[in-house]
């Protein structure tokens, strides 16, 4: 009972990882559409303010746009003098450039790693918040999942939580995050109980790993 308690236990982190992955794919979603929104608002803003008219309902949609922003990840704004905004992360990634905004993906085989990434709890892959700079042929990703993770937001709420793990790492157990801190003492339950009980069965001369 007890070995089918910690089973049970640790397939259900597992797959609230996984679920933490897939709300972060239509998260990803949300973000491209209000920075694409604030783009189509500050080419507006800047046409209209450019002939001396303030662009009064112009400004209230942007702000309310960049509201929504802020519930999903944390940025910083600067206002040019043309009216437009321009809206970047932390680690000064631009999300929009006066009437330009740059679309982020979510990658499970981002172009930075160069062998297999490490797996997720389950086996699966945790992906990578990522913005592709090549135009065409090979993508050419920069990572944008640590910066985000450290900010405020649903986003960054569901990277601490789901866990973000370095390309270079190789186990699933290496990753950060609270569901990962969770299946870690659980692994360790797991391999103490072995071990002890191994140990009392076998004697204390045997290896406890030693079938």
């Amino acid at each position: 009972d007890l070995v089918s308690n910690i089973r049970t236990t640790f397939s259900a982190i597992a797959n609230l990882q996984d679920e933490a992955n897939r709300r972060l794919v239509s998260e990803v979603g949300v973000i491209n559409g209000l920075t694409s929104q604030i783009e189509t608002l500050n080419a507006s803003i800047s046409g209209i303010e450019g002939n001396g008219v303030t662009a009064a309902d112009q400004r209230d949609q942007r702000d309310r746009l960049l509201q929504k922003l802020a519930e999903k990840i944390s940025f910083q704004t600067v206002e040019q003098d043309n009216g437009t905004v321009n809206v970047f992360l932390a680690n000064g990634f631009p999300l929009v450039a006066e009437s330009t905004a740059r679309n982020l993906d979510f990658a499970v085989q981002p172009s930075f790693a160069s062998g297999s990434v490490p797996p997720s709890l389950s086996g699966g892959t945790l992906g990578y918040i990522v913005y592709n700079y090549a135009e065409s042929g090979p993508p050419a990703h920069v990572d944008l999942t640590q910066v985000i993770s450290r900010g405020e937001g649903e986003v960054g709420g569901l990277l601490r939580i789901r866990g973000t793990n370095a390309p270079t790492n190789t186990s699933a157990f290496q990753a950060s995050g609270a569901l990962v801190e969770v299946a870690v003492r659980i692994e360790a339950i797991a391999r103490t109980l072995l071990t002890t009980v191994n140990e009392t069965y076998l004697g204390g001369d045997r290896d406890p790993l030693t079938p």
